[in-house]
């Protein structure tokens, strides 16, 4: 599991984490519990795209902080863009974020409303295969229903916050990727023995 004690720890992320009672202000409080010194770089409506689009003067200031680890809280404001950008955005940040020397991990969008919920897969997906096993899929921790919201269904009540901030960090604090690694090559080796045992004729017919 990541280590955060005495280390330097950034979360970029969107308005979700851009103040104290929100999630991801909320996941920084329990980091720091845990002995981290942490950072919050975060927009009001900020996505991959326009963290490079209208903000790249932001990485200057993570620069100066010299982060150990990253925290890439994005993709709500992805939702709709084309799913080659994000990946070429979400990459850009992980590859600009790990050349300063910090091990990079990413949380997913958490869930939508209805009228949203249709694009959050692709950017799911897109962020998943851009992180590999140090993405965490924020909506499997709300579980089936959704944590606490305000009346726009996006942002979040002080107690939505509060407990799902607590979970991103139990989460991040638990992550092993060893056993995400393992368990990743073991379901695409059944894929692959699945494929070559159809191709050879080894499916059983009766």
């Amino acid at each position: 599991m990541p280590n955060v004690r005495g280390r330097r720890v950034v979360i970029v992320g969107d308005s979700l984490s851009a103040a104290a009672g929100a999630p991801g202000g909320e996941l920084a409080a329990e980091l720091r519990a845990a002995g981290a010194t942490v950072l919050v770089n975060a927009r009001v409506g900020r996505s991959a795209h326009s963290f490079y689009a209208a903000e790249a003067s932001q990485l200057d200031d993570i620069v100066q902080f010299q982060p150990e680890l990253a925290i890439v809280w994005l993709g709500t404001n992805d939702c709709g863009q084309r799913p080659s950008v994000i990946a070429q955005r979400m990459a850009q940040l992980r590859d600009d974020l790990g050349e300063l020397g910090a091990e990079v991990w990413a949380f997913g969008p958490a869930q939508l409303p209805a009228r949203l919920a249709g694009c959050r897969p692709a950017v799911v997906s897109t962020m998943a295969t851009v992180f590999g096993p140090r993405f965490i899929d924020t909506a499997a921790l709300e579980g089936t229903k959704m944590v606490g919201r305000t009346a726009d269904g996006v942002h979040f009540t002080r107690a939505g916050a509060r407990a799902l901030g607590e979970r991103m960090a139990s989460a991040f604090l638990d992550a092993d990727v060893g056993g995400r690694l393992l368990v990743e090559l073991g379901l695409a080796l059944g894929l692959v023995l699945g494929a070559l045992a159809l191709r050879g004729g080894g499916a059983v017919g009766v």
